[in-house]
């Protein structure tokens, strides 16, 4: 909720603060513009903006935040508690808040006075201000008290806003400073004082010792004491007196003897004047007896006569060795005031009433912070975890904050401070990294404690199978090694259920070993690696898809190594806001694909620049952002600097790659962002300008429709240049990117196959498994003076590395509408990270052709999505009823961990029957699944719907009226009673255009026979609907909700692990921030078996066309 006002700037931008934390930016229009997050909620501090568009504003985290007007921070200043009063600004620049550590701040700001703009007010005056210049006059500081003279009412503000001192009343009399000692264990330390008493003009003599410059004393004749006072000295000890009453009847005086410890005054002492002092006159001894570093004793003397008499004792478990002692008398007049403050760290503090009490107290230190978790040195930690400690303070009612240091260094840096949780969480951890923390406990008083050093390493947290490369045990590990060196290397396999293997103790697996430069370093079949000469080599080792590498630096490099194997450029381009392109993902895919792919072969990032308006890449699987987008400008511009500045400024002499992805046009031209068009003329002038300047080597890469038409444009003789589709054809990508041109290509790439072979390979994979792909016609060419470019990076093999399709169902005769089982056996080590399935072109297919400008086709293919059998086995399964007669062409398809594809040729299923058997195929996987009829089925009831599956499945629901229907099938009553009792009602049929949820125990396929519905349309009523399509063809969602935008509040769907949403009263860009920050995606169209949600705010038809 919001409790505070709004701003609003002089361009119209309104600026709010809301409970959830967030400081929001809203243009006039209601969108968001950005959001600042605060370390906890802004209750009742409304934002003001300075002259310069800076926005301040208070969070009850403790901070006052400015805020520059793109939403970054500028800074922020802390205080000791809530701030929830709204700040106020001076023509000067001066910021005036209240804070509720009962502080009023002075902050210099470089905003003089505020913005030119309306205010939203309640019943006050417009201004904003405040009476912040009343009696402010400037004053000299002071260094020390050894001479100073003090006139009037004065108060004075540094250059940090910060007010510094505030006198009253006239001048101290006298003042000087002796004697500086550090005390030690073993030794005594005394200091004598006396008071006289000579009627109405007598002076008071105290003695005071523990003063720095920033600490001020009142005096006796205003009642008061030391307050608390944050010192990062240590510990100081002196003497104070309080006034009791100080009236004509009343002369008694508490003499407070205090020490002062990591910044708290604890009162350690305390006499009375009547009973401890005598009256009018004495001489007294204040004496510090350190017996040891653990305990010390404190006396108060008397002198009677010719010798010193105890009056009291006190033994302090204290360590007070190490003191810097400053030894300070001053004389003051019994019948004058003086009231004096003074700031020490930006803290304000005044020597008054709120000091030690009169009570003895004593503030012990919190305690150690113990038993960690992880524990300390605890090995194979989650890299998600969670660090927690036990810590608390002997004190009750004392609070504790902590200090936490955290990292890969010991000792690890400073990364929380005022921390108030005993749980920590530090973000995805890198894998198998020994980490190191520690935690400090502070209590309100500033007492300290420091915990041990605690450590943990994390463990290999890949969720599908893996290898990694290993030293052996007992191996040195070199930054540098030497030529002539040798080092044995190990492989270690985890399973998909975390189980960890010596590859090389299984004697059914061969790792392949590879070096990329054997000049360098060779390495055996066994992975003894020897080197050979100097320079950086990178050593392979592979296993049916599973890969790893290893990095070794061999003798000296000289000044700046140059780079010999080139630089690459990637572009996945496209318009990122549109809402009905179905290759968005796809195009990710790939750009991802090619990126991992020479990365794989020996590219660094620093080697790459990558042009990308996503930045949540995530190649390593380490659940982080790799951070590798060097650019979201996706222009013609930016393409044009990556190439004409970047690639030109490289320490490199090998070729320049550059890969492009997205949709093109026959007139030779390339879709890079939203009306940003490339033609083949502007990116070879690009070309030339590097080439021209570097003369190096370049080979260009395109998957885009009629990409060919690039290649007359860019011939040169110093270029290579490979397009997924001649000048006149489209380009087909199927499988979300996993069956196209820069799939099979990036395989080859991979394995280390030249590019002209690489490229030959592919296109032979495409004209294999035919339909589509056989008739796009990839194209290269290759200048004269290119002839010589090998493989990425370096001529390495990996023979053997794809998967193997060991066997699958082979072409037949089936009849019509009837379920047929498809298999796939699969040779490869784990099958965990697998995904099998089936493209199908049915009989009468023709090719798509593309309709609108930069669009992608509508594959009209068949996918089949295969389940793995139970137990060990590496069989796969799928199901499809052929419903046409006619001959069915399947090709199979198995993709690896890595992102590596194979498959088979087409194998011919002749369905036999007359016409077509009128349903679809619904796909489900084992959990939860939200579904759809597109189809009037022959038989509606939930039994007959789900027959062929019905033993797998736990529950089905169906929302309809505002209330729930479930269908049980394992119960007798099949949920009646259930159903009952929740208010629920029994699920007894399914029809067209609605949508339900099943959970399955496993995946599976089922067949729905029936009719297409004669009326398209989706009723819609006010509030929330579980609907589907009722036409058997994806709609985009500008398809489905056009002209509707206005009435429907959000659309859902449900991809299996999260979320898919689209809120058409807010836009395109509200919906993707909001997906983002929920972890959703966007909901960009709908097709037909699936079920969606929507949620109207009144009813209307929706008529799907």
């Amino acid at each position: 909720y919001i409790r505070s006002s709004p701003s609003i700037s002089s361009e119209g931008i309104i600026y709010i603060g809301s409970y959830d934390g967030h400081l929001y930016a809203l243009t006039s229009d209601g969108s968001l513009k950005w959001k600042f997050k605060t370390g906890n909620c802004i209750l009742f501090s409304s934002p003001i903006i300075g002259s310069d568009g800076t926005i301040y504003v208070g969070s009850d985290d403790n901070y006052l935040y400015a805020i520059n007007p793109d939403g970054t921070l500028k800074w922020k200043y802390k205080t000791l508690h809530y701030i929830r009063s709204s700040p106020i600004i001076a023509p000067d620049g001066t910021i005036y808040i209240g804070s509720d550590d009962g502080y009023l701040y002075a902050i210099n700001t470089s905003s003089k006075g505020l913005a030119d703009s309306p205010w939203p007010m309640f019943r006050h005056d417009p201004q904003h201000t405040g009476n912040f210049n009343y009696g402010l006059k400037k004053a000299t500081e002071f260094s020390d008290f050894s001479s100073f003279t003090i006139e009037g009412d004065q108060i004075s503000v540094d250059d940090q806003g910060i007010l510094n001192f505030n006198f009253s009343s006239s001048s101290l009399d006298q003042a000087y400073k002796t004697i500086d000692i550090t005390t030690e264990a073993g030794q005594k330390y005394w200091f004598d004082f006396e008071f006289n008493y000579f009627s109405d003009y007598s002076t008071r003599r105290i003695v005071l010792f523990g003063f720095t410059k920033d600490l001020f004393f009142r005096t006796p004749g205003d009642p008061g004491w030391w307050s608390e006072y944050e010192d990062p000295e240590g510990i100081y000890v002196g003497i104070c007196t309080a006034c009791l009453g100080c009236g004509d009847d009343d002369q008694s005086y508490v003499y407070k003897f205090f020490a002062k410890k990591d910044g708290k005054s604890y009162c350690i002492f305390n006499v009375q004047g009547y009973e401890d002092f005598s009256w009018g006159y004495g001489r007294y001894r204040f004496e510090l007896d350190i017996v040891s570093e653990e305990n010390s004793t404190i006396r108060l003397y008397r002198y009677e006569g010719n010798s010193w008499t105890l009056l009291k004792e006190k033994t302090l478990n204290i360590d007070l060795t190490g003191l810097e002692l400053k030894y300070v008398r001053l004389w003051s007049d019994r019948h004058q005031t003086y009231s004096l403050m003074g700031t020490y760290k930006g803290k304000i503090y005044e020597i008054g009433v709120e000091g030690v009490s009169e009570e003895e107290t004593y503030n012990e230190a919190p305690y150690k912070p113990s038993s960690p978790e992880p524990e300390d040195q605890e090995e194979d930690v989650a890299t998600d975890v969670k660090l927690s400690w036990a810590g608390s303070d002997p004190d009750e009612g004392d609070s504790v904050v902590y200090d936490i240091y955290f990292g890969t260094s010991d000792p690890p840096p400073l990364v929380e401070e005022d921390y108030t949780s005993t749980t920590y969480d530090p973000g995805i951890l890198e894998e198998e990294t020994t980490y190191y923390w520690k935690v400090v406990s502070r209590d309100k008083g500033g007492l300290e404690t420091e915990g041990p050093l605690w450590s943990f390493t994390t463990t290999w947290s890949q969720p599908n199978s893996s290898i990694r490369i290993r030293l052996e045990e007992d191996a040195e590990v070199k930054e540098k090694y030497d030529i002539g060196d040798q080092v044995d290397l190990l492989v270690n396999y985890r399973n998909s259920e975390g189980k960890d293997f010596n590859l090389e103790e299984l004697e059914f697996i061969k790792v392949n070993w590879v070096s990329s430069d054997e000049g360098i370093a060779s390495v055996s079949e066994d992975g003894v690696i020897t080197f050979k000469g100097n320079g950086t080599v990178r050593i392979y080792a592979y296993v049916e898809g599973l890969s790893d590498y290893m990095d070794f630096q061999v003798g000296e490099v000289s000044g700046v190594e140059l780079r010999h194997y080139g630089n690459l450029i990637v572009v996945a381009g496209g318009n990122p806001e549109s809402a009905t392109d179905n290759m968005k993902g796809a195009i990710q895919y790939l750009a991802d694909r090619i990126y991992e792919i020479f990365r794989k072969r020996g590219f660094k990032d620093e080697d790459i620049y990558y042009i990308n308006h996503k930045t949540d890449q995530d190649l390593d699987g380490d659940g982080k952002a790799d951070g590798i987008v060097d650019s979201t400008d996706k222009s013609v511009d930016q393409l044009g600097y990556a190439i004409t500045e970047w690639a030109t400024s490289q320490l490199n002499d090998g070729p320049l790659y550059l890969y492009l992805v997205d949709h093109g046009q026959k007139n030779g031209t390339f879709l890079i962002g939203k009306d940003q068009i490339l033609t083949a003329s502007e990116f070879d002038y690009f070309l030339d300008q590097f080439e021209d300047e570097t003369g190096r080597d370049v080979v260009v890469m395109m998957e885009a429709c009629f990409s060919g038409s690039f290649i007359d444009k860019l011939s040169d003789s110093d270029r290579m240049i490979f397009t997924s589709s001649d000048s006149d054809i489209e380009s087909y990508i199927g499988g979300g990117g996993s069956v196209s041109f820069s799939q099979f290509l990036s395989n080859n790439l991979l394995m280390g196959y030249d590019l002209a072979e690489a490229f030959e390979n592919a296109r032979g994979v495409l004209e294999k498994i035919g339909g589509p792909y056989g008739l796009q016609d990839p194209q290269k060419y290759i200048g004269s003076g290119v002839e010589g470019i090998g493989s990425i990076y370096s001529d390495f093999i990996m023979a053997g590395y794809l998967p193997e399709i060991k066997g699958y169902t082979e072409g037949k005769e089936v009849e019509a509408g009837e379920g047929v089982e498809l298999t796939v056996e699969v040779d490869i080590l784990d099958v965990s990270g697998l995904k099998v399935w089936a493209m199908i072109k049915p009989p009468g297919y023709e090719p798509p052709k593309v309709g609108e400008e930069y669009k992608s086709p509508e594959l009209g293919l068949i996918e089949v999505a295969f389940q793995k059998e139970e137990g060990d086995s590496k069989v796969f399964k799928g199901i499809y009823n052929f419903p046409c007669a006619g001959d069915y062409e399947v090709v199979y398809y198995v993709k690896d961990s890595s992102g590596n594809v194979v498959s088979t040729p087409p194998e011919v299923f002749q369905s036999v029957g007359e016409g077509c058997v009128e349903g679809s195929d619904i796909s489900f996987g084992s959990g939860w699944n939200l579904l759809g009829l597109v189809y009037e089925p022959d038989d509606s009831k939930v039994e007959s719907l789900l027959a062929d599956v019905i033993s797998e499945i736990v529950s089905v629901w169906k929302w309809k009226e505002n209330n729930w229907m479930v269908y049980l099938p394992s119960f007798e009553d099949k949920g009646a009673e259930y159903a009952q009792s929740k208010g629920f009602a029994l699920l007894k049929d399914i029809n067209s255009g609605e949508g339900f949820w099943i959970n399955s125990k496993s995946s599976g396929t089922i067949f729905i026979s029936g009719t297409p519905p004669q009326n398209t349309t989706l009723h819609i009523s006010s509030g929330w609907n579980l609907l589907s399509l009722r036409i058997n063809k994806k709609k985009s969602i500008d398809e489905l909700i056009s002209g509707d935008e206005d009435k429907i509040m959000s659309v859902w769907k449900w991809l299996g692990d999260t979320w898919a949403v689209y809120l058409p009263v807010y836009g395109q860009d509200t919906t993707e921030q909001y997906a983002e920050s929920k972890g959703f995606e966007v909901l960009e169209g709908i097709s037909p078996g699936e079920g969606f949600w929507i949620n109207a705010d009144s009813a209307l038809e929706l008529l799907i066309k």
